[in-house]
């Protein structure tokens, strides 16, 4: 696929389906509890996002999450700049994580796509 073809949400079904379902606006309440938020039990906040990958494998399986690799990996081959991107993952496969001021979303796809592999990997 060429770099300059811009992405159509159909070719990412399974990505669309984890962002979505997984990083909708309410994300943070599924993975987290008020106890948790308030006394210090969870993890950096910028590392929150690994509970959402983990639930998506774990309710979703290993195919479908081997799929949303693939599927990350795709993206990222056509090399869009970063602003274009953003709106794709945010507007297009409706994403409602924003991975932080210093972080572009490439390399949050990319270690997320790590995250799924290694879960995988673990759960097999």
């Amino acid at each position: 696929m060429s770099s300059a073809t811009a992405p159509n949400e159909a070719e990412f079904p399974e990505l669309h389906h984890f962002l979505s379902g997984y990083f909708h606006e309410d994300w943070i309440d599924d993975v987290t509890s008020p106890t948790q938020a308030f006394d210090g039990s969870l993890e950096p906040e910028d590392q929150w996002y690994k509970r959402v990958v983990e639930r998506y494998v774990r309710l979703s399986g290993q195919v479908r999450a081997a799929q949303t690799v693939t599927e990350i990996h795709a993206l990222l081959e056509r090399r869009l700049p970063e602003p274009q991107l953003a709106h794709f993952v945010g507007r297009n496969l409706s994403c409602s994580y924003y991975p932080g001021e210093n972080v572009p979303f490439s390399a949050w796809l990319v270690s997320v796509a790590d995250h799924l592999v290694y879960c995988t990997e673990r759960a097999a």
